[in-house]
């Protein structure tokens, strides 16, 4: 890595690491006449110790069985890291029988405000049980990263599957695999091109295509109610749109009906789209309009246009 100038004490990399850790390393400070501030003199030693740290914390993921494990140099993750994955979606534990009994009568005390040490401790103990979280399954099929927030914190992020390695996933029962199988990819040539010029070259390709819809509305109803649609997948859409899930289960759900269209959600990644979007229009405008009724019905909003 590069060495950073002028690093200070609020350095979010400093913070990792801390100032007492860096000062029993041999590191010296220097501190601002003027100001608050401390410098760090020996900005490499301070950079080895934040690798150091950070690659300990991978290393602590990967003894727990992930199947990889990067250290981010960057604050965060970015999306174009990330969208060629295949994330995974964390599964809930689940309780016996006499469990979930217990956890009810517990959950009673609770909110009377009744409970002990020992039985509020038995109840987070029951309620930690159903949190979501990786099976050990998904742990050994998917990996991710380590990082460093700008609040200096230690973040991580998990879950996905390389694209090297969706076949054995799939094979876990991990993902779903597409109905051809995968298709291994023969290794990505250094493109000739800077990233900006391919950027703008995208952008130019997309600005033809979004042409070429304006003149094309019944393809468009179709990619919509697909885009909106389970059978286009969770994680990612081909369309810039963002539909919410407002909440129609009250905490009371005695006696309440509500029909399964309503409920319906992406679960897995879709691997392809024009292969799911064909099949998807073969089904016919019927169909299709039934995709997007559903669709839009489960977006409505309470009392999105008057009072209550």
């Amino acid at each position: 890595m590069l060495q950073p100038k002028g690093m200070t004490s609020d350095d979010r990399r400093v913070r990792f690491v801390g100032l007492d850790a860096y000062r029993e390393a041999g590191g010296a400070v220097k501190r601002d006449l003027f100001g608050k501030e401390e410098y760090i003199e020996d900005t490499g030693l301070m950079m080895r110790l934040f690798d150091a740290k950070l690659e300990a914390a991978a290393e602590a993921l990967r003894a727990k069985g992930w199947k990889w494990v990067e250290v981010y140099a960057e604050a965060y993750v970015s999306y174009n890291v990330t969208d060629p994955m295949i994330r995974l979606r964390k599964a809930g534990g689940e309780l016996s029988e006499a469990e979930a009994e217990e956890y009810d009568s517990l959950a009673e005390l609770a909110e009377d405000d009744a409970m002990d040490e020992a039985q509020a401790a038995r109840f987070e103990e029951l309620t930690q049980k159903q949190a979501e979280r990786y099976t050990p399954e998904q742990i050994a099929e998917s990996g991710g990263w380590v990082y460093v927030s700008h609040q200096g914190a230690l973040q991580t992020s998990l879950g996905y599957v390389r694209k090297e390695d969706a076949a054995a996933a799939a094979e876990a029962g991990v993902i779903a695999a597409p109905e051809g199988g995968f298709v291994e990819a023969a290794p990505a040539e250094k493109s000739a091109y800077s990233a900006k010029l391919v950027e703008d070259m995208k952008a130019v390709r997309l600005a033809a295509a979004q042409t070429a819809l304006l003149s094309k509305p019944g393809l468009v109803l179709d990619l919509l109610a697909f885009a909106l649609s389970p059978e286009a997948g969770a994680y990612h859409s081909i369309m810039d749109i963002r539909t919410g899930a407002p909440t129609i289960v009250p905490s009371q759900d005695e006696g309440l009906a509500l029909d399964e269209r309503l409920t319906q959600r992406a679960t897995t990644r879709c691997i392809d789209h024009a292969e799911a979007f064909a099949a998807f229009r073969a089904k016919g405008q019927k169909h299709r309009n039934a995709a997007l009724t559903e669709a839009v019905a489960r977006t409505l909003n309470y009392a999105c246009g008057g009072n209550d």
